[in-house]
C-alpha cells in the first residue's frame, strides 16, 4: 500500500513512482497539490527499492531518495549457497544461448552476463543477468538435467515475493 502526497510550488505535470528503472505508476495531476493511496503488487516491483520523480510546469523537478523494500517473509530460495564464480557460470553461457536461440526469441535477450553458481537444495544452476525486452531479468540455467531447464525472474534480486508499505509525503 502506497500513500503519495505532493505539495507543489506550481502546477504538477507528472509524478512517477519508479522501481528499479521502470515506472510503476504515473500521475498527471494538472494542479499544484496531489494526494492518492493505491496498492502495488509485488510482481510490479523490478528492484529492491522505489523512488519518486516529479516535474512541474515551472521546470522544477524532484528525485526523491530511494525507499528500500523490507521483506515480510523468507525468500523462496533461502538455504541456497551462492558462489560468485563468473568463470564457472560462463562455461554454461554457450548452452544457454543455444537453448534461447532454439526455444525462445533470442533477440529479446540482451547483454547476457554470467554472475555465478547457485547450489540449491536439489541441484546447481548457473546464474545470469540480462535484459529481456528492456527489463532487467535473472536467468537460472539448470545444467545438471538431461533436458535443458531455465528459470527467468524479473529484476536482479534473487529472492522471493516482496511486500511493502510506504508513504511519500513531499
Amino acid at each position: 500500500k502506497v500513500t503519495l502526497e505532493y505539495l507543489g510550488t506550481d502546477i504538477i505535470e507528472g509524478l512517477y513512482l519508479v522501481s528499479g528503472k521502470y515506472t510503476v505508476r504515473e500521475f498527471k495531476p494538472g494542479k499544484q497539490d496531489f494526494s492518492t493511496t493505491f496498492t502495488i503488487k509485488a510482481s510490479e516491483l523490478a528492484g529492491d527499492f522505489i523512488y519518486l520523480k516529479a516535474s512541474q510546469r515551472d521546470g522544477a523537478f524532484l528525485l526523491s531518495s530511494p525507499i528500500y523494500i523490507k521483506r515480510r517473509q523468507s525468500a523462496w530460495n533461502s538455504g541456497t549457497v551462492y558462489s560468485g564464480d563468473r568463470e564457472e557460470a560462463a562455461r554454461y553461457a554457450k548452452d544457454l544461448t543455444k537453448y534461447l536461440s532454439t526455444e525462445e526469441d533470442i533477440s529479446k535477450f540482451e547483454n547476457i552476463e554470467p554472475i555465478g553458481i547457485i547450489d540449491e537444495k536439489i541441484t546447481k544452476c548457473a546464474l545470469f543477468h540480462c535484459s529481456f525486452g528492456g527489463r532487467d531479468v535473472s536467468i537460472r540455467w539448470y545444467f545438471d538435467y538431461e533436458i535443458p531447464r531455465f528459470r527467468m525472474d524479473w529484476g536482479h534480486v534473487n529472492s522471493g515475493v516482496q511486500n511493502c508499505e510506504m508513504t511519500y509525503k513531499i
